[in-house]
């Protein structure tokens, strides 16, 4: 780079050079503008489908949640000995109403025969004493020769309260619904129904979903042509159009980024929210329990971002056009005055200088290539990082230091940069000239014009070789010292139990109350320890699950029995619900031991005095699903995504409990994933927290 030659600016060259750049400088606005507005535009789409795949994502999740609730409410129906009050008191305790006050009704509707469906309205009345049930009758009447009425409800609407009694055999939409949850043992949902169908006059819409009861709980090991005869009853809920976005957040967010949805059910349209036009359009097909609905999307493009993103192009436009004026009146005095011309020249070469030095001095490789990768440009550090001389890197391509991934990477490499025109970013293995492999982390990124054609590529390289050698010493120095902090610990802890056990006499009360504080300190450190070592074992890959066949069953009750005297003497409830259709699995016992331990450790020591832990075990299609419920401190909402973060702890559970080492969640998280299982939580602060995990069923090793 050189200082430019003062004695050529004079005439009529210098002039229209000059002009040249004033287009160069328009044409570069051009692309700068034009760029911010694609981003921005890009932007705009990206965070409308955001938006749509939230939205799509919440609906399954209620649907989830509803059909988990009617499993539920068939093991507790299926328990047999309900009346109204216990019916009652259970959806009472489930919470849904609290959760989403008049959202959803539930029922329980046995199918009765004909022939005895006076004593079964007689036995009703005798033994339920409440209004509603005095005046309990079947409707609307027909000759079929089985009935199925709600014997019990649970609502909040009254015009829904009014369908007690109601046979639900005299809807054909809700038929067609029965036979397929009856047939294939799996829960159902109606068609959009009308209850002015039975109550004249009302307009409300809703759906039925139906979950069948049994009298065999095997009854999936029977043809489907035979359930029929086993069948006794359904367990349903009435679920309004909008009960599908029970989300408050759903609404939040559409309301917030001006999206309208429209939800169609074949030619009905039973969710409308908003009435926004726009020019962002999206369609999604959802199916919910092989019903198939239509989601659409409207929403505007300058209402999707925030206010200043929105402004980002005119706020760039208002900065070029103010960058070209200047330059106008700079080039226009260039050519009225020598002198200024001369003095503009040297303050430019001194920022190009600026501009060649910054480039030189960054510790990272920069090179610039033509479209076809030949190099046109290298910084210094490319010399120190390949060893190669800059002048026997220009002309060439990367493959100099590069050709040490597989055909396959550098194929999908190319096709993203050349074909497809998008940044690249990844970690590849190169090799110096003298031989040497180092691992490098990459960012390329193709330069196009305002057409799109591509005119050159970018590449910013940083060496790795001494960030991944610290890593390695640090997670052996680790793993090193741990080891090496074990055999004084053990020795302690043999020495601390003899002294405490009275081996080398009797100690008075004080040095009995000393050296107990001083055995559980030093348990506190070997748990530090034990864990320290398995965070190494897991960031160095060598952390090793070893399945055998298990009695997950009896190994969650022997965890409860160790936690259950501690949860008593602290004035806290620790209770477990184990499904007895658990089959025996292969797991790492001793590991899968740990994470149940971890989780309800963690559940009794932030439960509050008077507080409940439950623990509940049950299938859930292929994998048996652990959920730990407390209503203990929570976690903040901001700390949420940190929970799994090694020496993470939330900042309230600091306050309480000052001891703990931050590794207990992740190590679980590990473990159940490392054993083909996923582990989740569902928190608020102040209110309690649920943490779950999947274990894949293996009755095969």
């Amino acid at each position: 780079m050189e200082v430019v030659d003062k004695t050529k600016i004079k005439g009529g060259p210098i002039g229209v050079l000059l002009i040249l750049s004033t287009i160069a400088l328009l044409l570069g606005s051009v692309f700068v503008w034009s760029y911010v507005s694609r981003s921005v535009d890009d932007q705009r789409k990206i965070e409308f489908q955001r938006v749509v795949g939230m939205t799509e994502e919440r609906v399954q999740d209620t649907l989830h949640m509803l059909v988990e609730r009617l499993y539920d409410l068939r093991g507790f129906v299926s328990t047999g000995g309900i009346n109204s009050e216990r019916w009652i008191n259970y959806l009472t305790s489930i919470e849904v109403e609290d959760r989403y006050p008049g959202m959803y009704t539930f029922a329980y509707a046995p199918v009765v025969e004909r022939n005895k469906l006076e004593s079964f309205i007689s036995k009703i009345k005798n033994e339920e004493k409440s209004k509603e049930y005095q005046e309990y009758s079947v409707f609307p009447e027909t000759q079929t020769p089985e009935v199925v009425p709600v014997r019990y409800l649970y609502t909040s609407d009254p015009d829904i309260g009014s369908l007690l009694g109601y046979d639900i055999t005299t809807s054909e939409n809700q038929v067609i619904a029965l036979k397929k949850a009856v047939a294939d043992d799996v829960p159902a949902i109606t068609n959009l129904l009308h209850i002015g169908l039975v109550l004249p006059g009302n307009t409300k819409t809703g759906y039925v979903i139906m979950l069948p009861v049994y009298s065999k709980i095997d009854i999936v090991n029977y043809p489907k042509e035979e359930r029929r005869q086993y069948f006794m009853g359904l367990v349903g809920t009435w679920v309004f159009p909008q009960g599908l976005l029970s989300h408050v957040d759903i609404e939040e967010e559409l309301m917030a980024k001006e999206v309208s949805l429209t939800v169609f059910d074949g030619e009905d349209k039973p969710i409308s929210l908003g009435n926004n036009g726009g020019d962002l359009r999206a369609v999604r097909e959802i199916n919910l329990l092989d019903k198939k609905f239509r989601f659409e999307f409207i929403g505007k493009r300058q209402k999707i971002l925030d206010q200043f993103t929105e402004s980002l192009p005119w706020l760039t436009l208002g900065g070029l056009i103010i960058i070209n004026l200047m330059w106008t009146a700079t080039v226009t005095s260039i050519l009225l005055s020598r002198r200024e011309a001369e003095k503009l020249a040297v303050e430019a070469t001194k920022d190009l200088r600026k501009f060649k030095q910054a480039v030189e001095g960054v510790s990272d490789m920069v090179t610039i290539t033509d479209e076809n990768g030949v190099i046109t440009y290298v910084n210094g550090m490319a010399e120190k990082i390949t060893g190669y001389k800059k002048e026997m890197m220009l002309g060439k391509t990367p493959r100099l230091w590069g050709r040490q991934m597989d055909e396959e990477f550098y194929k999908n490499f190319w096709k993203r940069i050349k074909e497809d025109k998008k940044p690249f970013w990844g970690e590849v293995i190169n090799k110096r000239r003298n031989g040497e492999l180092y691992e490098a982390e990459v960012n390329i990124s193709p330069i196009l014009d305002d057409s799109g054609k591509l005119l050159f590529f970018v590449s910013i390289e940083r060496d790795l070789t001494k960030a991944k050698a610290i890593e390695k010493i640090k997670t052996e120095f680790i793993s090193l010292a741990s080891h090496q902090l074990r055999t004084p610990l053990s020795a302690m802890k043999w020495f601390g139990k003899m002294l405490i056990s009275g081996d080398a006499g009797d100690l008075n009360p004080m040095q009995k109350e000393y050296v107990e504080k001083i055995y559980e300190s030093n348990e506190r450190e070997i748990r530090l320890v034990n864990s320290l070592l398995n965070v190494s074992k897991i960031e160095s890959g060598k952390i090793l699950v070893e399945p055998r066949l298990t009695d997950l069953t009896r190994l969650i009750s022997s965890v409860m029995t160790d936690f259950r005297l501690e949860a008593g003497e602290l004035g806290k409830k620790l209770t477990a619900v184990i499904d007895k259709k658990i089959p025996k699995i292969y797991i790492d016992e001793d590991q899968i031991r740990q994470v149940y331990a971890n989780l309800i450790s963690n559940a009794v020591r932030y439960t509050k005095k008077g507080g409940v832990i439950s623990v509940k075990v049950y299938l859930s299609k292929n994998f048996i699903m652990t959920e730990i419920k407390d209503n203990g401190i929570g976690i903040p909402k901001r700390e949420q995504k940190r929970v799994f973060d090694k020496f993470f702890r939330a900042s309230n559970a600091l306050k309480i409990e000052t001891d703990g080492t931050g590794l207990g969640l992740f190590l679980s998280k590990t473990i159940v994933e490392s054993s083909g299982g996923k582990m989740g939580f569902r928190s608020s602060e102040g209110k309690g927290s649920t943490f779950w995990f999947t274990l894949p069923v293996k009755t095969k090793n």
